[in-house]
């Protein structure tokens, strides 16, 4: 694994370069998310420096299926929180990993669980309701 330099204390004034490790990710909050897509989560951690990217793979762990997107400009990296956005992808259960110039973080199994929210569900709901009446054909009104 990699590190990227950072300036710490050593023989020569006042640091010299050391490696950082790779990135840790303690909690994703909240951990569920819409099938939309959009839903913004924290991120709690070790190790965050720019640029950071953020993957979520599928149940085994093994293929990315989206990316997230940082959702506010002004991270605060140094002290291991950061807001993204995540993308659109169907009901179930996502690991996430993150990776950084210093290197890759382990994956966090099942960090998010995406589902369709409760405003989507009243909406199905109704449109059940009133299908098996409006399935039979077209209605003239008079």
């Amino acid at each position: 694994m990699s590190g990227i330099g950072v300036w710490g204390t050593g023989s020569w004034g006042t640091g010299s370069w050391g490696a950082v490790p790779a990135p840790a990710l303690a909690v994703v909050s909240p951990g569920l998310a819409d099938v939309k897509g959009g839903t913004v989560v924290g991120l709690f951690g070790t190790n965050f420096f720019d640029p950071m990217l953020v993957e979520l793979l599928d149940g085994g762990g093994i293929t990315v299926v989206g990316r997230a997107y940082y959702f506010e400009a002004r991270l605060d990296l140094r002290a291991g929180k950061a807001l993204v956005g995540l993308p659109p992808l169907p009901v179930g259960s996502y690991g996430l990993r993150l990776t950084t110039p210093a290197g890759v973080s382990p994956i966090v199994p099942n960090a998010v669980t995406y589902a369709v929210f409760a405003e989507q569900t009243k909406v199905q709901r109704a449109r059940r309701q009133w299908s098996s009446a409006w399935a039979t054909g077209p209605r003239i009104l008079g």
